[in-house]
């Protein structure tokens, strides 16, 4: 396997989030016969999507668009003032679209691969002007949001177990330190 397509948990989630997607979209599609035609289609959408994910050389060539996307947004910058923002001076919807992208690309870990430690100097610097802006910092969650996401997400049954083991690591921890001061 390339070492460059992804092996990694969050691949395994995305693939997994993209049928589940497809089988609520198709369940939603048999109970509203309104909104079916509407439904189906995203649900082919999602599934394609894991088709791409799925395929190794579709999923390269993805990122390699990707690639060549963010090299032509170097060169735009490039022509900006220093401190300016993607089109101008100002910043504008193409600065929210490309921080949408950025950001996803970010919590997807990509961004070793398309701009950090001088592969792109002018968009990592981009990057941290835009997360340093009041409106993205409003907008965009933060690591308690994700993580209590994450952990609402598991089944019942999980979150009581993993409650049952964190209480009894404070308990084993309490007990280690009475018996070490006393």
């Amino acid at each position: 396997m390339n070492k460059a397509y992804p092996t990694n948990p969050s691949m395994t989630h995305l693939l997994g989030g993209d049928l589940g997607s497809s089988r609520n979209l198709r369940k939603l599609a048999e109970e509203n016969p309104n909104a079916r035609s509407v439904l189906l289609y995203k649900a082919e959408i999602q599934d394609r999507k894991h088709e791409i994910l799925s395929n190794e050389d579709e999923y390269l060539k993805i990122l390699n668009v990707v690639d060549q996307v963010l090299t032509q947004i170097e060169e735009q910058l490039k022509t900006q003032q220093e401190g300016g923002w993607l089109c101008c001076e100002t910043f504008s919807i193409a600065d929210i679209n490309l921080a949408v992208l950025l950001q996803r690309l970010w919590e997807l870990g990509f961004e070793d691969r398309y701009w950090s430690h001088g592969k792109r100097p002018l968009l990592e610097d981009y990057f941290n002007r835009v997360r340093q802006r009041d409106s993205f910092k409003l907008t965009i969650p933060n690591l308690q949001h994700h993580v209590k996401m994450i952990i609402m997400s598991q089944p019942p049954a999980y979150l009581g177990a993993a409650g049952a083991a964190s209480l009894g690591a404070v308990l084993a921890v309490a007990y280690i330190f009475k018996k070490i001061i006393h």
